[in-house]
């Protein structure tokens, strides 16, 4: 091993944001590689005469600088260049591990109707053959027509399908949306804790990204216009159905009172629907319900149905529909028509509006059963996959991620969520989706209130 630091003192700051700048400073000297393994967190507690718990955050604020990968079980390794990003997706958590990181669709009927739906497309050969040929970017107008009715029934009112874009999921809407309306060096902004997919796409498009105050009904319109005063934004980034990591909802007051800011200082309001289309109430406005001529609305069906399908779209408006389109054919040409069929035959048919009210069924289940755990505690919940939990005040976020390990638990601290310099809050957020099933999560929910019960002393010493 390379690495090696006696002491912090050559480094200004908190000691756990010094340990991050010693490792990224080991990374661009060529002391630390690609794929080495880091030293665990006691032995440089040891070395550096520091807490546990201060290099477990100096190695979270090295993962969020997107320096760093951490795998339960294996240890701290330097991420590779070419997998960059701290927004990615892993299996590498043994069988019986509880994984709450990751925000996904729960699992269901969707293999049976998905083979269902191939079969159909695949038993037409004229279908097929006009599948597998190029078409516009924009998509087939029979594919817009479907993802327009789906908007519909999610609640979005007033829908074109000539402002729609077909793309391959959220992650690729948003990117090309940034794409078409930004150049390098300028300033994007979003909530102060925001999804970390949209950080990573504007890290990559080298953005300066500002995060914001926001309150229990979203980023407040006093933040903003002081935001739009100071660093004269081109883009502002929400997710105003159902945000993430904190699954707040954005009212129609709010709502009204941010579009006037955006109309005053001419930003443009990029909308993130993935969680919110998915899964919240349709009565739910969105920006595009107050300010549809700045909106860039994004929506996917992954978190209806499952992360494979990737296929989103954009509704853009009018004056955006060609520029936002051609960033689009930069990334792909064409999101896939293969693809788009099957979504729209899932649509068409009701297929997903039933998935859709599957997972909403089993997810109340859920969250009743974390209310019953760790209602006592301060939680944020909605209808969705997500749930924020503030810690207690004797302990911090990087110490209990740390003590929930030691019982196979993974979540997330807000370090992975902040945007910019924004200061994370001691806070976790954890998922009730995705594959785990009903038991494994009560057993998850149950070991979370024992621990949070106990001082970060003594977690070591639970057993359940």
């Amino acid at each position: 091993m390379t690495f090696n630091i006696s002491n912090l003192d050559a480094f200004e700051g908190p000691k756990y944001k010094a340990l991050a700048d010693a490792i990224e400073q080991a990374i661009q000297h060529g002391e630390l590689v690609p794929g080495e393994k880091l030293p665990t967190h006691r032995y440089l507690a040891d070395q550096l005469n520091v807490t546990v718990g201060t290099v477990t955050r100096g190695y979270a604020e090295a993962e969020r600088r997107q320096l760093l990968t951490s795998k339960v079980g294996s240890g701290t390794y330097v991420r590779d260049s070419n997998h960059s990003s701290l927004f990615y997706y892993s299996e590498t958590l043994e069988s019986d591990q509880l994984n709450l990181t990751y925000s996904v669709a729960l699992s269901g009927r969707q293999p049976e109707i998905l083979e269902q739906a191939m079969k159909q497309i695949q038993s037409d050969h004229r279908l097929m053959t006009e599948l597998l040929d190029y078409h516009s970017v924009n998509g087939l107008q029979r594919h817009n027509q479907a993802f327009t009715q789906w908007l519909e029934y999610c609640g979005v009112e007033n829908i074109r399908s000539d402002n729609m874009i077909i793309t391959s999921g959220g992650q690729h809407g948003f990117f090309s949306s940034l794409m078409a309306l930004t150049q390098p060096g300028d300033t994007v902004i979003c909530e102060g804790l925001t999804y970390p997919g949209f950080i990573s796409a504007a890290h990559h498009l080298h953005l300066k990204l500002i995060g914001l105050e926001f309150d229990d009904h979203g980023l407040t319109p006093e933040a903003l216009s002081l935001a739009c005063q100071r660093y004269r934004p081109r883009v502002l980034y929400v997710a105003s159905r159902m945000a993430n990591p904190i699954p707040v909802t954005m009212g129609i007051e709010r709502l009204t009172a941010l579009a006037r800011v955006c109309r005053q200082h001419d930003i443009w309001i990029i909308d993130d629907d993935t969680q919110g289309g998915a899964l919240g109430p349709t009565e739910t406005p969105s920006f595009h319900t107050v300010l549809p001529e700045r909106t860039i609305l994004i929506s996917s069906l992954s978190k209806v149905f499952g992360g494979g399908l990737r296929m989103g779209a954009i509704h853009a408006p009018d004056k955006l529909v060609s520029q936002i389109g051609s960033a689009v054919r930069a990334t792909n040409w064409m999101s896939s028509p293969i693809l788009a069929e099957l979504a729209s035959q899932l649509i068409m048919d009701g297929a997903l509006a039933a998935i859709r009210q599957e997972q909403y069924l089993k997810l109340e289940r859920r969250h009743v059963l974390t209310r019953e755990f760790l209602g006592g505690f301060n939680l944020t919940q909605n209808h969705g996959f997500n749930i924020w939990l503030e810690l207690p005040d004797h302990w911090r976020a990087a110490t209990f991620m740390e003590a929930l390990d030691t019982e196979g638990i993974r979540v997330k601290t807000a370090e992975v969520f902040a945007a910019g310099q924004y200061s994370a809050p001691q806070a976790v957020r954890f998922c009730i989706g995705g594959k785990i099933n009903f038991d494994n999560l009560r057993l998850a929910l149950e070991k979370m209130n024992a621990i949070l019960s106990q001082k970060p002393a003594l977690f070591s010493d639970l057993t359940i």
